[in-house]
Order: structure tokens, then sequence, then C-alpha cells
């Protein structure tokens, strides 16, 4: 949350809510999707289909997600993402995704292993330490 840029012209946020936030940056030309705190299982599968959405409208290769304070993910959310909403998303054109990774062990753990979940796919996903590393590798990928 401490390097996140602030909203400016040409940007669009699509869901900010206690939990999360998504929002298309024009200047980065990527979606950012910010984890604040825990979401229950509808809240969790909506802001993805509101992420989903931005990726489709702005045919969004490239998404920086913060997961720093994101918290534990149910089981069965974990395989929805993998078996359904992945292969959306890259079907919508996901190509690249940045990670910053959780604070918490367990969810870094469950974080790595989604991706592992996920049918076979030409993404590629990396994971970092801070938003000014994620958005760097970002800057250079697309």
């Amino acid at each position: 949350m401490g390097d996140v840029d602030p909203i400016s012209r040409g940007d669009k946020v699509y869901l900010d809510t206690a939990y999360v936030c998504v929002r298309w940056e024009s200047g980065g030309r990527f979606l950012f999707v910010e984890w604040k705190e825990w979401a229950d299982s509808p809240e969790y599968r909506a802001a993805h289909e509101a992420i989903l959405g931005a990726i489709r409208e702005h045919h969004a290769a490239r998404l920086l997600i913060d997961a720093l304070h994101a918290r534990v993910i149910s089981d069965e959310d974990q395989r929805w993402l993998g078996a359904e909403w992945i292969p959306r998303a890259v079907a919508a054109g996901r190509r690249w995704t940045a990670i910053v990774m959780p604070s918490s062990a367990l969810v870094k753990t469950i974080v790595e292993n989604i991706d592992n979940r996920a049918p076979n796919t030409a993404t590629e996903t990396r994971y970092f330490d801070s938003v000014t590393g994620a958005r760097a590798w970002l800057s250079t990928v697309g």
C-alpha cells in the first residue's frame, strides 16, 4: 500500500471495497489489484469477476496483484480460481502476472500453489517483495 501510485487521468477504478481495489493503470498499461484484507467467498469471486471484466475491456495482458495483505483463501475458491477463473482470464488476454507476495507464510504457500492448480497455460507469473519490483518487471514484458 505504501508504494501505490495515486489515481491519475486515464485510470479507471472497477471495484474499491474494504477488502480489495481493482483499477486500470493507464500509465503502466496494466491492471492493478490490491488485496486489503480477508474477503468471503462471494466477495472473493465477485472481485475476480470485476478483474476479468477489466481484462476484457482493456485487453489487459499484464496484471499486478498486491497480495501483501491478502488472507487465507478457501480450498474451494482456490480450486475455482485454478480450474475456472484463470483459464477465462487467459482466454481474455492475461499473459503476465506480477504478484507481491503476502506477509503470511501460509498465504504465501497458497498463492504459489494456485498457479500450479491451473491448467497449463502460456502465461508467466513472477513473485516480488514490493510493488516497485513488480512494476519494474511488468514494464519489461509485452
